[in-house]
């Protein structure tokens, strides 16, 4: 879409909301070359359908529903088409109508209906969060980053979907604990994650372009080290794994 359509829509959702979008979206959006991003065509599409007189309602903290529970009770009930009613009307009510309003959906998985908003109105405006409202869990919360666990802001969060892997010394149990996906060195996301250290000088003993020619672990020097952004220390790259950041850390 031409960027002066884009600024119009812009400009209708702002006089709707009562402020200006957060400026990092703001920014986003009406940059040339982002006119046809996943998360500019999908602000657009929302314009006319978006909920922007209202805050955003929920509390930066996370909220769950115990929806394993709810079906259980819904099984062993004598009316489980009125049960499943009632628990989807509930849903929709207490937590999918809410976290549209006073926020903008930046993406979604049409399977699972998990969701990634950007809050513009309300306390936590500016911040990005996640919804996952269905039959397998019900969880609204803000998103948070995976080291500094502080809330992400858009800039932050689209960063780490452009670049989402890193290398770490942290055990396996201990990212699991956090919520961080994780894989074992010399998968096909290491050479991702070299190349992003390498370009951020975080990375030493291994020159980059000898990145490409990794096949097995032998053919990272022994001396390769790499600066883990958990620890800030340096640490062997033949005893790190893979951290997969992508959309930030949602609390467990």
């Amino acid at each position: 879409m031409p960027v002066d359509q884009i600024a119009t829509a812009v400009a209708r959702v702002e006089t709707a909301l009562g402020c200006p979008l957060p400026s990092d979206f703001r920014d986003f959006v009406l940059s040339p070359e982002h006119a046809d991003s996943v998360e500019t065509v999908s602000f657009l599409d929302q314009v006319d359908s978006g909920v922007w007189d209202e805050d955003f309602p929920f509390e930066p903290h996370p909220h769950r529903f115990d929806v394993d529970s709810a079906i259980t009770k819904i099984i062993e009930s004598d009316d489980m088409d009125e049960g499943f009613a009632q628990l989807n009307a509930f849903l929709d009510e207490s937590f999918d109508k809410p976290a549209r309003r006073g926020a903008v959906v930046l993406g979604e998985d049409f399977c699972t209906d998990d969701r990634y908003l950007l809050v513009l109105r309300g306390l936590s405006r500016g911040q990005v969060w996640f919804s996952a409202i269905n039959y397998n869990q019900v969880l609204v919360t803000p998103v948070h980053h995976p080291v500094t666990g502080s809330p992400l802001g858009f800039s932050q969060w689209y960063q780490l979907w452009l670049n989402p892997y890193r290398l770490t010394a942290q055990k396996p149990k201990k990212l699991n604990e956090a919520g961080i996906a994780h894989v074992r060195l010399l998968s096909p996301e290491t050479q991702t994650a070299l190349q992003y250290h390498a370009a951020h000088g975080q990375l030493r003993g291994l020159a980059e372009s000898a990145i490409s020619r990794i096949r097995k672990k032998t053919d990272v020097p022994e001396s390769a080290e790499f600066l883990d952004p958990y620890s800030n220390q340096w640490k062997p790259v033949r005893k790190a794994v893979v951290a997969i950041w992508l959309g930030g850390q949602i609390p467990q």
